[in-house]
């Protein structure tokens, strides 16, 4: 049920394994800090789990409007362009951080 960068033993580089992560079905919590040489964007695979902190990597992109979570936290990364429309605030999403990013809007 919970994935973070912490469990592994070298540090992650490289693009982000989207097609790995849709093979983990349970997966609802995953964190991932500190990993600069991490690159990539985040794929809708991610969008069933209900916990995501990806924060301080070369993560680049938009921030797909397909995510459905109760947490979300990607500070420190280079997502840009605007926050979805679809965006639920005020039903099941409780926290939010984008902060130190290239966002608008």
């Amino acid at each position: 049920d919970y994935a973070s960068s912490g469990d592994f033993a070298h540090p992650l580089n490289g693009t982000f394994p989207a097609l790995q992560f849709s093979r983990l079905f349970d997966l609802e919590t995953l964190i991932i800090k500190n990993e600069p040489l991490l690159t990539g964007t985040l794929p809708n695979v991610l969008a069933s789990m209900k916990h995501l902190t990806i924060a301080n990597t070369g993560m680049s992109g938009t921030i797909p409007a397909t995510l459905r979570l109760t947490s979300l936290s990607l500070t420190s990364n280079h997502f840009e362009g605007t926050l979805p429309n679809e965006f639920d605030f005020y039903g099941q999403m409780s926290d939010l951080d984008v902060t130190f990013n290239h966002l608008s809007g």
